[in-house]
């Protein structure tokens, strides 16, 4: 009985950590080229980048939707970047699986040439809330992109 209870235990844990939608990578040509972080007169350059994810999150896989239209889908150590015009914006992530049931959202500002960097995450060093934010600083999400693989919508 000890044993059926910690296999039903683990299933869980399981199915509460994984997704099922699957993530379209760009080519290593675009790839190279985005990771330029290059402006263009009057737009914000904004990437969205998802962190590395150790246990928790890490089969989560999120379709990255601003302002109502999606950019493309996130999972642990890839992003998204788009162009957006100056003003206010907002990024919901719309989660698959189980995780589906909590969208975190953020709205920001954009000023026109430049280029801005949201963090998407597990808070606590991996053992809080899944969520979007901004980086500390423009380099660590400079960071995080580099690191990271280019995701495209499908």
């Amino acid at each position: 009985m000890r044993s059926t209870t910690r296999l039903a235990a683990a299933l869980t844990v399981v199915l509460l950590m994984t997704g099922c939608a699957s993530v379209q990578m760009a080519d290593s040509k675009a790839q190279d080229e985005v990771k330029q972080f290059a402006t263009q007169p009057g737009l914000t350059n904004l990437y969205v980048c998802r962190e590395k994810a150790i246990l928790v999150g890490v089969g989560i896989t999120s379709d990255v939707v601003l302002n109502g239209a999606s950019i493309g889908f996130v999972k642990p150590n890839t992003f998204v970047q788009a162009w957006v015009e100056p003003g206010e914006h907002t990024i919901e992530l719309k989660n698959d699986g189980i995780a589906g049931v909590y969208s975190p959202k953020i709205t920001f500002e954009t000023q026109g040439t430049d280029t801005k960097f949201l963090w998407v995450g597990v808070t606590g060093g991996g053992m809080g809330t899944y969520t979007i934010d901004h980086f500390e600083t423009a380099q660590q999400g400079m960071d995080c992109v580099q690191g990271a693989s280019y995701s495209v919508p499908r």
